[in-house]
């Protein structure tokens, strides 16, 4: 089983990006899954709107707390990141595992901000090592691009980076 998580430095389009993978590989015959381990519960955070369209256009049958297990706000997520996080990180897996289960690909979408926030940055790190995925950065187009703070990002990554779009 293969595992992509998809991130991105702001919002650029990760949950479209999750959709239109995820299409192309059920039209190619893939059984493919879907996991939102954190879904932050704060004033920008999504709504769950998101959840319900990948849950749609990929037909998949789990229900939208299984797909999205953790609703943390920015504070509960950076404790479970730097505390026991032996606790956190089996949490997530017990989850990503009720997902996973019987599919050939999973499409897990990150939080955005990642390089510009340590939580969403930390929260990429140790999400990806724990489940073992590759990591995809999603980046909207800017005529003049900072790119120090992604080069950090892409150095802890190492391996797990599998590119940026």
């Amino acid at each position: 089983m293969v595992a992509l998580y998809v991130t991105s430095v702001e919002a650029a389009g990760k949950t479209a990006l999750c959709a239109g993978i995820g299409k192309k590989l059920v039209a190619q015959g893939k059984k493919v899954g879907y996991f939102k381990p954190v879904q932050l519960s704060e004033p920008g955070g999504s709504d769950g709107r998101d959840i319900a369209f990948v849950k749609e256009a990929l037909g998949l049958t789990e229900s939208t707390d299984v797909i999205c297990p953790l609703h943390l706000s920015r504070k509960e997520l950076w404790q479970g990141l730097t505390g026991d996080e032996a606790d956190f990180v089996q949490g997530l897996k017990r989850a990503y595992g009720k997902v996973s289960k019987g599919k050939d690909i999973v499409l897990v979408e990150g939080l955005s901000e990642v390089g510009k926030d340590k939580v969403s940055t930390l929260a990429c790190q140790n999400i990806s090592e724990a489940l073992d995925t590759r990591v995809v950065i999603v980046l909207r187009y800017f005529p003049f691009m900072e790119v120090g703070e992604l080069t950090k990002v892409a150095r802890k990554l190492g391996q797990r980076l599998l590119g940026v779009i």
